[in-house]
């Protein structure tokens, strides 16, 4: 039997919804300490960032892993299906993290794959939402639907993209203000 149109886009939907449920509950930290770590000892434990709402829920079940020291000096010595763009090194602030999967969870109609190549091209959090345009087979075909999209778009004028006969001339122009990563378009 086959799917219509509004049910393959549902299936869709949802399966990117799975997925991205999926990729927030597996990203996970090994939690030590410095003064554990100087002292040879690499206890501590994997913790999976999606089990806690926020920084502070985190940092109080470092607490527990490490209540054997007063002041417990957190170093994250490993890391889990951590998204590349994201910091991640041993001395990080780990508000970067819920700040992802919060945007991730805010922001379901870009997919995780656009925000971990926007992240990848030094693109801050705060700017994907307004700068993500779509994902395009190459750049021809991008400035191809950019004109459709622009208003006043005349095969005979003298604006862009009407001066750039050929679509790779097109593409060439419009890519000054734009850049692409795997097939996702984002403006600079």
């Amino acid at each position: 039997m086959a799917m219509t149109y509004e049910e393959l886009k549902a299936f869709q939907k949802y399966t990117e919804q799975s997925e991205r449920e999926k990729a927030i509950e597996e990203i996970k930290v090994y939690v030590g300490t410095y003064k554990k770590y100087a002292e040879g000892d690499l206890h501590g434990e994997w913790v999976t960032i999606a089990d806690y709402g926020n920084e502070q829920d985190f940092f109080e079940r470092c607490m527990n892993i490490h209540d054997d020291e007063d002041d417990p000096e957190f170093m994250y010595q490993d890391f889990q299906d951590w998204p590349e763009g994201v910091e991640s090194d041993e001395a990080m602030e780990m508000d970067t993290i819920f700040e992802y999967i919060e945007f991730l969870r805010d922001n379901e109609h870009i997919p995780i794959a656009a925000v971990n190549a926007a992240l990848e091209n030094y693109m801050e959090l705060c700017d994907i939402e307004d700068s993500y345009v779509g994902y395009y087979d190459d750049d021809e075909d991008f400035a191809r639907e950019t004109a459709l999209e622009v208003n006043g778009f005349d095969e005979g004028g003298e604006d862009w993209p009407s001066n750039c006969i050929d679509w790779e001339a097109a593409a060439d122009e419009l890519m000054y203000d734009h850049f692409e990563e795997g097939g996702y378009y984002f403006r600079a």
